[in-house]
């Protein structure tokens, strides 16, 4: 990378890390913080649970113990929204385990490069009383999953995505690169993407080693990296809030956002 990309991802960085410090702030009362003890997590796969039910994308039979998880939960990083005792909402970080894939890579059949400063976000919900057109707690949880996501010494994330989660981490400033065709995952159209801030487009193209089946498609010149693909809507640079209201995002749920 030169000098002026170096400049310039600092830069992005730092408008990253002040725009995930307001979306926090702006979702107050809502504390956010790392699930630490077990009944914490268990919280978060029992709400998860209950979304997937709500939402009729499964049975409560296929859950017999009322509970949604999967073997990466093992080594998640659990992100939670907390009002006073009352779960608001969750997502997940998974890190990278060397010679095993990301959720998002298993999913798609992906091979994405150099993931030392990656982890791969998903399993994204929101408790129906806190969904709104704001998108208010969802953009605090967002806040949050970036600077754990910097904590952990990564600057980047994978994920499966619907369009309106697409365009609020653009306006959060990220690019937001599609790796794949998309596919219906739980009853929306939805893509792996790769998101980092500030970091043009070339290099990103560069440090990915898509499958045979998989289209390039065509980058939107001015778009921050959204590309083409069928499903997607072709905005433009949008911020927040975004207008329609995404539930999940589901990394792994191709039975993982």
């Amino acid at each position: 990378m030169s000098e002026h990309e170096t400049r310039q991802t600092s830069s992005g960085l730092a408008r990253t890390d002040a725009v995930a410090a307001q979306l926090i702030a702006q979702a107050a009362p809502l504390m956010f913080s790392v699930a630490q003890s077990p009944e914490e997590r268990e919280a978060v796969y029992r709400m998860r649970y209950s979304i997937v039910v709500e939402k009729g994308w499964a049975k409560p039979e296929d859950f017999p113990d009322g509970v949604e998880r999967d073997a990466y939960d093992d080594t998640a990083v659990q992100i939670v929204a907390w009002d006073d005792d009352t779960l608001a909402a969750a997502t997940r970080l998974v890190p990278p385990v060397p010679g095993l894939p990301l959720p998002t890579e298993e999913a798609f059949g992906l091979k994405i490069e150099s993931r030392t400063q990656m982890m791969d976000v998903g399993r994204t919900c929101v408790a129906r009383a806190y969904r709104d057109a704001q998108h208010r707690v969802l953009a605090g949880l967002l806040g949050r999953t970036w600077i754990e996501l910097r904590a952990g010494g990564c600057t980047e994330a994978c994920g499966i995505v619907a369009p309106a989660v697409a365009r609020m981490c653009r306006g959060m400033g990220f690019h937001v690169l599609i790796l794949g065709a998309s596919r219906l995952v739980w009853g929306e159209e939805r893509s792996p993407v790769l998101i980092r801030p500030v970091e043009p487009l070339h290099a990103l193209t560069r440090r990915l080693r898509r499958s045979p089946a998989e289209p390039e498609g065509e980058a939107f010149p001015g778009k921050s990296g959204i590309r083409d693909v069928p499903g997607w809507a072709s905005c433009g640079t949008v911020g927040l809030p975004c207008r329609t209201e995404p539930a999940w995002m589901l990394p792994g749920f191709s039975t993982t956002g």
